[in-house]
């Protein structure tokens, strides 16, 4: 009886209700919905160490997905998908 649930799998679920009272229960309402896959994680970027900076440059990604360099593990940032980026 939660507000929401988390489904992972398939692509149909049901919801009806039950009168407490009585035991009765409702038809049901079919809700469809889909899955949104997720991306594979990227390959670990290669790595030169130069006298004052580095440079990081990651492979291909798969076709239909883009890569982007984040500042935070969490980040969600659309600004750099170059195949390298500078740190200094």
């Amino acid at each position: 009886s939660s507000p929401s649930i988390t489904r992972t799998t398939d692509n149909k679920y049901y919801l009806r209700a039950r009168n407490n009272s009585s035991g009765c229960w409702s038809p049901a309402r079919t809700v469809n919905y889909s899955i949104k896959s997720v991306p594979i994680t990227p390959a670990v970027p290669g790595v030169a160490n130069n006298c004052g900076n580095s440079v990081l440059s990651r492979g291909n990604p798969p076709s239909g997905v883009t890569w982007y360099w984040q500042s935070t593990a969490g980040g969600t940032s659309t600004t750099n998908s170059s195949p390298s980026i500078t740190r200094t």
